[in-house]
């Protein structure tokens, strides 16, 4: 694919991604001190999973139908803008904060499954893995500035600083739309008489779907778990946005490694070692082990949620292009599918329960994962009726 759409889709999941990893990492903390009980913070990034799920199977839906996947990329990144003014105006009330942030996760969630369906769409099949893991790579980058700057700026400057920076990421995110390209592809314009939804999908897709949800609620739960627990020990803000920074940098280059192995080895045992990982990362979290655990444990789940761009490239290899919207949008949204759940009986379990008891019992998840994953057939054929 042209080298230049690469690039310049990469830099739009470093806005969208970056910045959203800062988010997930600061809103917590700033709640808190707002007075906000931990299970409410947890019901709030329910509904933020859930618009990001929804939305982005929505957008893969309509673009397989319709296409048109600039005009809707444009117009979900210039409504970012009013997203990101509404939550600089409700920084200190939690109802408006929380609309502003639905509606901005809402609309990322539409934009970044149209990015990917534009690179599955436009990436060659022995490239897959190498686009997907060059794009996971870069987009990596976002969330190492986020994690090593968002912290001392909410410590120095304060909360509402960051959300006018993110007012300026909302505006530079709509002018790169504008530049995107539709595929050139013939079979994916939109023709009168052609009925939409007549791909079957094989099996081995919706094992891989409900794998990757298990796997993205034990990455999610942790996560949140570690930003809730240490806000609870009174780290400070940097601190706490330290660990993600360290975490984003020990995977920065994991998924383009991984991507260049999948080329040649296959998806599926890669992905199956990844959920060792996981496993790992969520024992440290549940032992707790002052600032280096949580960076260790932080670290773990960020390289096990590379699952994500072997994921695409998997889905790539076994769904048929007329359904491939629908197909990279649903396992995409795989993440925020599982975040709905996991945030609520995250925030729960530490508000009622000792810190360590909910990521012990997650340690089932990866493992469970993995048993699904070793029953998918790589080369199973694409399928239509």
């Amino acid at each position: 694919m042209s080298k230049k759409q690469l690039l310049l889709f990469s830099l739009v999941l470093i806005l969208i991604f970056g910045n959203g990893s800062g988010f997930v990492t600061m809103v917590p903390l700033h709640l808190s001190r707002l007075g906000v009980a931990p299970d409410k913070i947890g019901y709030l990034f329910s509904l933020l999973y859930f618009a990001m799920a929804s939305s982005g199977i929505l957008a893969g839906r309509l673009a397989d139908r319709f296409g048109r996947h600039k005009l809707m990329s444009v117009l979900s990144a210039a409504g970012e803008i009013f997203a990101s003014s509404l939550m600089l105006l409700g920084a200190q009330s939690f109802p408006l904060l929380a609309t502003g942030l639905f509606i901005s996760w809402f609309l990322a969630g539409i934009h970044s499954a149209l990015v990917s369906t534009l690179l599955g769409l436009q990436a060659k099949e022995n490239e897959r893995g190498r686009v997907f893991g060059i794009t996971g790579f870069i987009t990596g980058l976002g969330p190492i500035v986020s994690g090593f700057l968002y912290g001392k700026i909410v410590d120095g400057y304060g909360f509402e600083t960051l959300l006018t920076i993110n007012v300026g990421i909302s505006i530079l995110w709509t002018i790169l739309a504008l530049l995107y390209k539709a595929p050139a592809m013939p079979a994916l314009i939109k023709k009168a008489d052609r009925q939409p939804g007549r791909s079957r999908l094989p099996g081995s897709f919706y094992l891989l779907v409900f794998a990757a949800i298990l796997g993205w609620f034990a990455i999610n739960g942790g996560k949140l778990g570690i930003t809730l627990v240490m806000t609870r020990l009174s780290f400070s803000a940097n601190d706490i946005s330290l660990t993600a920074g360290i975490a984003s940098l020990v995977a920065l280059t994991i998924p383009l490694l991984l991507g260049w192995l999948s080329d040649y080895t296959g998806r599926k045992p890669l992905l199956l070692g990844l959920n060792l990982l996981g496993l790992a990362g969520l024992f440290l979290v549940s032992r707790g082990y002052g600032l280096a655990g949580f960076c260790a444990a932080s670290s773990l789940l960020s390289i096990y949620s590379c699952i994500s761009g072997l994921a695409n490239a998997l889905v790539t290899d076994l769904v048929p292009p007329e359904s491939l919207g629908f197909g990279l949008s649903l396992v995409n949204g795989t993440s925020f599918i599982a975040g709905i759940f996991s945030s609520t009986l995250v925030g729960l379990a530490i508000n009622f329960l000792r810190e360590s008891t909910p990521f012990m019992l997650s340690m089932l998840l990866p493992v469970i994962a993995a048993l699904l994953l070793s029953r998918i057939r790589e080369n199973e054929p694409k399928l239509s009726i």
